[in-house]
């Protein structure tokens, strides 16, 4: 059953999780793109849709995807941590809409073209920075006092536990 998962990530997921915790592929659902078209998941009352945005310049090659998840009428993404170019999204799946919340790594903030990027694709009305630097850095809060004043959508957690309200969620 479905409702049952606890996790939903990208192929070999699976074993990978099992072997840290025998039992757990039992409750994980392996969900990955076909080519660029999105894969979706029904789970009990959440709709999950695994979205092939690539990953961006690396070394060697690197599977990525990226995670819609619709639940209770509210749409998040998950971009994992891509670093390719936002203009490139468009056609992968993206809500014409927009969404509700954005889960981006925090390095797109530091370009202000790719960020303005990020925000004219997605049309997040939150967008949460992650990935954050561990340790604490000066020339990091700064950047980050300057991106809350100049982008009100955008929350940078600090904290762990730290709780992000959802503005203008449907």
């Amino acid at each position: 059953d479905d409702a049952e998962a606890l996790a939903v990530g990208p192929l070999g997921m699976a074993a990978r999780l099992d072997s840290v915790s025998p039992g757990l592929r039992t409750r994980t659902r392996e969900l990955a793109p076909t080519g660029t078209r999105p894969a979706t998941l029904e789970i009990g009352w959440a709709r999950v849709q695994a979205l092939a945005i690539p990953h961006g310049h690396t070394v060697r090659p690197v599977e990525h995807v990226a995670y819609l998840i619709a639940l209770d009428g509210t749409r998040a993404l998950h971009i994992g941590d891509t670093n390719s170019d936002p203009k490139t999204w468009p056609g992968l799946g993206l809500p014409r809409g927009g969404v509700d919340l954005a889960l981006v790594p925090f390095w797109y903030a530091l370009d202000e073209e790719r960020f303005a990027s990020l925000l004219q694709v997605t049309r997040a009305r939150t967008v949460v920075l992650l990935h954050l630097p561990r340790t604490p850095d000066r020339s990091w809060d700064a950047a980050a006092l300057e991106l809350r004043r100049r982008y009100p959508q955008v929350e940078i957690p600090t904290r762990f536990g730290t709780r992000v309200s959802l503005r203008g969620s449907s």
